[in-house]
């Protein structure tokens, strides 16, 4: 069974679900608007040289949070070959078509 993990402990070029959103209010419902949804493709693309933001891609747009933000963040990473199989697809970084 794959391990659920927080956003913030991926690397950059590493790809997950979405599992779950943490926090409660304003807060929850911003990250939910944005697109950080349950079952949603989610592809770290850098980090800044101080580590924070972190830039990630999802549903096809770039989107940059604070490290504190993407701990609220629950995710199972995709391992690579899973990953490549997707792409094959046409599912490429977040489009979950």
């Amino acid at each position: 069974m794959e391990e659920i993990i927080k956003l913030t402990q991926l690397q950059s070029g590493e790809t997950a679900i979405i599992e779950k959103i943490l926090g409660k209010g304003r807060f929850r419902h911003r990250l939910l608007e944005m697109g950080f949804q349950h079952g949603i493709e989610i592809y770290v693309e850098k980090h800044a040289p101080l580590q924070d933001p972190i830039e990630y891609i999802l549903k096809g747009y770039h989107i940059s949070l604070r490290s504190e933000e993407a701990d609220y963040i629950m995710v199972k990473k995709i391992n690579q070959e899973d990953n490549r199989r997707r792409n094959r697809k046409g599912n490429r970084r977040g489009n979950n078509n």
